[in-house]
Formats: structure tokens, sequence, C-alpha cells
């Protein structure tokens, strides 16, 4: 590695190896860089002449030892992958592990706060009491005949009153109309009161034909 410039990294831990009383040979050898270049720095930085280029080194405070893995993390990327869905603290194990993260979690948090943000954009819907329900259907379970062994698919309907969370379920044959508008009558008795609006997702069994303005229900509705 003779001839190449140290990074700030090499420079510090350099200047911390001296200050443990290492000899240049076992800095070179600790820190697999050639000897020549470590005689060099080091003799930069016993006389107090080394000049680092802030330019190239792109810091906007001073460096130490404590706090110079910060200007290292692309936090960018961290928050790239926060968004989509990795832990935080799945994140720090990894980077503590490789080294580049040197601090307890705590530590790290601290400086993630400052160098990015983390809030994602969401929407917050208020519904009173009993104003808004919304369905939908999902995957059911299979039932096996115990008279024919065949094996019966049914179908999840799930309703849920808006304000309270409230949820009603009940499994159905079908999406057929019939199943639909039972399924209907069935949660409107479990909640004991209909609610005002009735919302669907873009289910076939309730929007016959789908449309951005004027989308076709299910005239049972």
């Amino acid at each position: 590695m003779s001839g190449k410039g140290l990074s700030m990294r090499e420079i510090l831990e350099v200047k911390r190896l001296l200050e443990l009383n290492f000899s240049n040979r076992r800095i070179a050898t600790t820190l697999g860089i050639h000897r020549n270049t470590i005689n060099k720095y080091v003799e930069e930085i016993k006389s107090d002449n080394l000049k680092i280029n802030s330019e190239k080194a792109n810091f906007t405070k001073p460096v130490t030892e404590e706090n110079f893995w910060v200007h290292q993390i692309h936090w960018e990327d961290i928050k790239n992958e926060y968004l989509k869905g990795v832990s935080l603290q799945v994140i720090h194990e990894e980077l503590f592990a490789s080294g580049k993260v040197p601090v307890l979690y705590s530590g790290f948090w601290k400086q993630l706060k400052k160098n990015i943000n983390l809030s994602r954009v969401t929407m917050v819907r208020v519904f009173k009491p009993g104003e808004r329900c919304e369905i939908d259907y999902c995957d059911g379970i299979d039932i096996l005949d115990p008279v024919s062994g065949e094996i019966k698919t049914t179908e999840l309907f799930v309703g849920v009153l808006c304000q309270s969370r409230y949820a009603f379920a009940e499994f159905t044959w079908s999406q057929k109309s019939s199943d639909f508008l039972g399924s209907h009558v069935n949660m409107f008795k479990y909640f004991s009161g209909t609610p005002q609006v009735v919302s669907p997702d873009n289910l076939k069994s309730a929007v016959t034909k789908a449309h951005r303005y004027d989308p076709e229900v299910n005239p049972g509705l």
C-alpha cells in the first residue's frame, strides 16, 4: 500500500494505536498497510503537520474517534431499507457486526434521527360511530365432505365497523348474490343495527360493473 493516501478512518486508527504505544512496525502489521506509508503518517502526526483535505472528507464538523463512523454511513440506504420493512434493530445489528457502527443501538438511533427523516406519509380517516362499515371477501378454508370425500372451498365474508373496528366474519360456500346478501343480513343482526354506509371493495358480488364515476352496484344492496 506504499504511496497511497490513507482514509480518515485509517488515519484515526493510526493515531489511536500510537496512543497505545504501538510501534510503527506493529501498526503497519495490524492495519495491513505498508510500513513506509505508516512511517510517513506517524511522522506528520507527531509533528502535528497532518492536514486533511476537508473537501475530500466532506465532513460538516471536526472528526473524532467517537463520531468518524457517522460520516461513513450511507444514511439514505438505511432509510430505504427501513421503508421496505426492515427493522432498525436488525439494520443496527448487521452494521455493528460488520464494524461499520461501533456504538450500541441507543447511540445509533441518536445519530439516525439527526441524519434522516423516517416518517411515513399517512392519511388518518375519522369516522363517527355507526357511520360506515367496510366489507370484503378473502380466501376461506377447505372442508372435506365426509360422505363423498370431496374437498369443498369456502369464502370468508368480513365486515368491519370503521370507527370501532368491531368485526363480523362468516364462511359461505360462494360469493353469489344469495350468499352475499345473506351475509349482510347476518352481519346486521350481529351488529344489532345497520350503518349509514356499507362500503364494498371492488368485488363482483357487490359491483357488477366497475366504473370510476358510475359503477353498477348489485341491485340487492
